[in-house]
């Protein structure tokens, strides 16, 4: 994952997006010596950190199953925005059926 880290000394930006705390927690501490960890608990979060802040971000993490927004929801919006459709979104779910 070294490989992954800016040849500049900082480290690139990722938002994990999932509804259940500790798949959150565990996640960030997977990622979070190499990047740079935001997080958000719903489909609505996500959208507000990223429309706030559309340029930094190098990857999303994304549950696909979450209350108010979800993550079928943000692939959609994000899709049709020229700023955030660039950013690759690697999905998330324990749902078999999705």
């Amino acid at each position: 994952m070294k490989r992954f880290k800016k040849k500049d000394g900082f480290k690139k930006h990722i938002l994990i997006v999932d509804d259940e705390y500790l798949n959150r927690e565990i996640l960030g501490n997977v990622f979070s010596e190499f990047y740079d960890v935001t997080y958000a608990e719903d489909g609505e979060q996500a959208m507000a950190i990223l429309r706030k802040r559309p340029y930094d971000f190098a990857l999303m993490l994304l549950d696909l199953i979450m209350p108010k927004m979800d993550g079928f929801d943000v692939i959609k919006l994000c899709k049709e925005d020229e700023l955030l459709k660039r950013i690759p979104i690697i999905v998330m779910t324990s749902e078999k059926d999705a």
